[in-house]
């Protein structure tokens, strides 16, 4: 017992500080969800977590293993980053359920009003898109690639040796998530699809990402909660305003800068705005909101994570001068 506790202790101290204090902030959020159900009698069924809790501590101490062994193949930094990036999603999802129902009243009509103003009907647009069948079923797929593109790029950046990349990629995911889910609590909405006469149209419904039966699975989540907060229940998504993907897809796009990747990526991310808007879960206004925070984020995320070759550059610089 004592060896495996030493050998865990070595693996979790080969972490980065950036990574180091991302799995405190992933455990910080674990513990907000424990308390908050606990004060506002939530009920989780924690064990059906557990796995996921699990799954995620391993890929971290693997990483931090795989950095003594194999310390050069980037193996280790992939690891753990694809670990932090699931704790801290598992850690949200738990949040916005144990969040559940919302206290204050849906501001769909005033974010819908504020579109008109922008120009943007939902209706209209939904109207024009069915006459192109591909085009909304490949609008379809990408709308469901943004949590497995970021992913994907974890591993791009860990074998491409870009650790401060990666590191800023994680915090400005996590940052905008945490932020994004109290924003929407504290003014909700659900898109314009359920305020829409369209969506009772079988064409429109056929063309959203979500299903009837799940959108009212959803809408019953946001007025009356989980009977038991369970994994999977929030099938991929119900913060709206701000749109976490128009977050993701600028994360993909920011972040993949100077990989072989980075043109496919800046492409899904130009898809991902037609992509969000069509399948009713998101305004107009969702979207400038996502890229509001976004922006914040990424420049919190740059000025917490320093690349240490930059710094390495200042004492040789100065040397020169002088």
């Amino acid at each position: 017992m004592t060896n495996t506790f030493l050998a865990l202790s070595r693996a979790l101290q080969r972490l980065r500080p950036a990574e180091a204090a991302l799995v405190g902030f992933s455990v910080a959020l674990l513990s907000l969800d424990l308390v908050w159900s606990q004060a506002a009698d939530r009920a989780v069924a924690w064990a059906a977590f557990a796995p996921g809790v699990f799954v995620a501590l391993a890929l971290i101490v693997v990483g931090g293993f795989a950095r003594g062994r194999l310390p050069d193949s980037g193996l280790g930094t992939c690891s753990v980053g694809l670990g932090i990036f699931a704790a801290v999603c598992l850690a949200v999802s738990i949040l916005v359920l144990v969040l559940l129902p919302l206290p204050s009243p849906l501001m769909d009509n005033h974010l819908i009003a504020f579109d008109a103003m922008m120009g943007f009907d939902w209706d209209a647009f939904v109207l024009h898109a069915k006459e192109f069948p591909l085009a909304v079923e490949t609008l379809r797929y990408v709308y469901g690639s943004a949590i497995p593109q970021i992913a994907l790029l974890i591993v791009i950046l860990s074998v491409t040796s870009r650790e401060s990349e990666m590191q800023r990629l994680l915090f400005c995911g996590s940052f905008s998530l945490v932020v994004a889910v109290a924003i929407w609590w504290l003014f909700p909405s659900i898109g314009p699809a359920p305020m829409s006469a369209l969506s009772s149209d079988p064409a429109v419904q056929d063309m959203l990402y979500h299903s009837p039966r799940e959108a009212r699975i959803l809408l019953n989540l946001v007025t009356s909660g989980p009977e038991i907060a369970v994994p999977g229940q929030l099938l991929g998504g119900l913060v709206a305003f701000p749109s976490i993907h128009m977050v993701m897809a600028l994360m993909v796009a920011w972040y993949s800068r100077g990989t072989w990747a980075f043109f496919a990526f800046c492409v899904s991310s130009l898809l991902m705005i037609p992509a969000t808007l069509l399948h009713g879960g998101h305004h107009l206004s969702d979207l400038f909101g996502g890229l509001a925070l976004f922006a914040l984020a990424a420049s919190l995320a740059r000025w917490l994570v320093r690349d240490p070759k930059a710094a390495l550059q200042v004492p040789s610089a100065q040397a020169a001068i002088t």
